[in-house]
């Protein structure tokens, strides 16, 4: 940021005749955004407030509005202007949107969801003013809704689960539209999805999780993999403290699951597969099954030790 900083200010002062680009930019947020994740505090804050300083640089002219009061599509938004402003891509977006995921509060998932909704609108902006093929550059993708999706499975907060579903709403919501009609949910919503849930510790997760699993399979032919799988096992050991037909439901959804990932030839377990299945053995299963959890868990146990897979956790 200091180098940035002295750049601009020799360009202001006439000893260098050019400007911070794009790479500049993204270069500086994308350190804050790795600091963030090392939890340096205030790294987050400072990637947020360098793209807003690059979104209000970049911002169209105030052109002609029509009748309605639409602006005119004529006035195009500057790439860079005569001392080398420059517009913010989607990579920009994605870094900040990721720092801000990394704050594990409500109040950082929170600021990750009102990003979100500004690259969203300077999407818009830049459709209307420089047509859709020029707008790309600040097009959302999966990866950015994701990134918010995470932030609130990362948030601890009550209200996670809505948040998170609202967004996984909403991009289905601007495909169906033909808004972003590339954006599709794929496994990494799923998983994240499902990791909200497993941390909400709500009533009826196993099966709100369950149908958000099928549903988001079916209607967008997502392959899930083991993280994803491993998540769904998650949610069910993490059920204990509901009715015994939710447990059941569970302990059943859990095994299956479990037994699928074992049985495939295109899915290799990994250490949690086995933690999340012995958890949901040992939390959820009836208690007229207690000769089968035991074989259960004692299989499991075995086949992660020679799989190499034990560890203290």
């Amino acid at each position: 940021k200091a180098l940035l900083d002295r750049m601009i200010v020799l360009r202001d002062s006439g000893v260098i005749d050019f400007s911070p680009c794009e790479t500049s930019y993204n270069t500086v947020i994308n350190a804050y955004a790795k600091a963030a994740f090392r939890g340096e505090e205030g790294s987050a804050e400072s990637a947020l407030a360098i793209l807003m300083e690059l979104l209000d640089s970049s911002q169209p002219p105030e052109g002609d509005a029509d009748e309605t009061g639409a602006p005119n599509p004529n006035d195009v938004i500057p790439k860079t202007d005569a001392v080398g402003l420059v517009q913010p891509n989607t990579i920009t977006f994605n870094a900040v949107l990721g720092a801000l995921a990394n704050g594990a509060s409500e109040e950082s998932a929170m600021a990750a969801e009102e990003l979100l909704e500004t690259l969203l609108s300077t999407y818009r902006s830049a459709c209307l003013h420089n047509g859709r093929t020029a707008a790309r550059r600040v097009q959302p993708l999966t990866i950015s809704f994701n990134t918010v999706i995470n932030a609130w499975a990362r948030s601890s907060s009550p209200h996670a689960v809505d948040r998170s579903e609202g967004i996984l709403n909403l991009m289905k919501e601007l495909r169906a539209d033909g808004t972003l009609p590339h954006l599709k949910p794929d496994v990494v919503t799923l998983a994240s999805t499902l990791n909200v849930i497993s941390r909400s510790r709500e009533i009826g997760a196993v099966s709100h999780a369950k149908a958000l699993y099928d549903d988001l399979i079916e209607t967008h032919n997502i392959r899930p993999n083991v993280l994803a799988m491993n998540t769904l096992i998650k949610v069910c050991a993490n059920c204990a403290k509901s009715d015994v037909t939710e447990r059941q439901l569970g302990f059943s959804i859990a095994k299956e699951v479990y037994e699928h990932i074992l049985q495939s030839a295109t899915l290799k377990q990994d250490s949690f597969t086995y933690a999340c299945f012995i958890k949901a053995c040992n939390l959820v299963s009836p208690i007229n099954q207690l000769e089968e959890r035991r074989e259960l868990v004692k299989g499991a146990f075995e086949r992660c030790c020679e799989d190499g897979l034990l560890h203290r956790k």
